[in-house]
């Protein structure tokens, strides 16, 4: 935590490790996910949330007691569909 209660701001260490991890998810882990929006763990290991729009991944985190800021929003593509 930090000094004011709040959750810190991820750190650029955390990032750098967050772009290595994900990068190293083989895609086929993220076909539960395929056309969602998420939020990704600081670290990038894993989704800890997902939905159909971002207020619906905002609030599943915020439920589940974890600061927004310590987290990695994102969309995961669905390979079978074109975005043109």
């Amino acid at each position: 935590m930090s000094n004011n209660g709040e959750a810190p701001d991820p750190t650029t260490a955390e990032l750098d490790a967050f772009r290595e991890r994900r990068q190293n998810i083989p895609p086929e882990e993220l076909l539960p996910y395929a056309g969602k929006h998420v939020a990704w763990s600081v670290d990038g290991a894993r989704v800890v949330a997902c939905g159909e729009d971002m207020d619906e991944v905002a609030n599943k985190v915020i439920a589940a007691g974890i600061a927004p800021n310590r987290v990695v929003f994102g969309f995961i593509e669905d390979p079978a569909v074109s975005y043109l």
